[in-house]
């Protein structure tokens, strides 16, 4: 059985040792709770090593692991956007974090923007990743747009220059739920 349950940063560790008390095997974790499950883990596959930010627990024996990158760039492919595509990257949390390094590595050209500019700058320096940082959320020359912010969890809308995206533009958002989110609504209103 999949739960979606909800737990406060604060109480993520007391968390964690109830759900293994009461049976559960693993889980999935998402924002804002992906830096502090790496924290948590004791043992981990090499990958998920270099992101500091993780999806998936084994809490037997406290394993971490990230699914997020190679089903990122599984579907990227998949939709036609091959490397050297470029990309806008939307977020400097724990989901880009992953997705930056593993994008950079199969040779997409990125560029990005964050709410906090200075957090995006010290995310690809950390990363030692190559990507234009740009001022405004302007997708011109670029063949997908990712949105791995939290706004959309939270109902929130983007500062887009939906005008400014080419027609064969890819919008992309990795928070998911059963209707369209803030950043897809205006993404579907311009064709893309």
């Amino acid at each position: 059985r999949y739960h979606a349950i909800r737990v406060p940063l604060e109480e993520f560790a007391d968390a964690l040792a109830h759900l293994t008390n009461i049976g559960y095997r693993g889980l999935n974790v998402t924002v804002p709770l992906k830096e502090a499950a790496f924290e948590w883990c004791q043992s981990f596959e090499a990958e998920s090593e270099q992101f500091h930010s993780i999806n998936t627990l084994r809490l037997a024996d406290r394993r971490r692991l990230n699914t997020d990158a190679p089903a990122f760039i599984s579907t990227l492919k998949s939709v036609g956007s091959d490397p050297p595509a470029r990309l806008l990257i939307l977020g400097a949390g724990g989901t880009a974090r992953a997705l930056l390094k593993a994008c950079d590595r199969a040779g997409y050209e990125l560029c990005g923007w964050n709410r906090t500019k200075g957090r995006l700058v010290a995310l690809a320096d950390q990363l030692s990743v190559s990507m234009e940082i740009r001022d405004d959320v302007d997708p011109s020359g670029c063949r997908a747009m990712i949105n791995l912010t939290s706004a959309s969890l939270h109902g929130e809308p983007l500062p887009v220059h939906w005008d400014w995206a080419d027609s064969d533009l890819l919008a992309y958002d990795v928070a998911y739920g059963a209707e369209l989110s803030p950043f897809l609504l205006p993404a579907k209103r311009h064709g893309l």
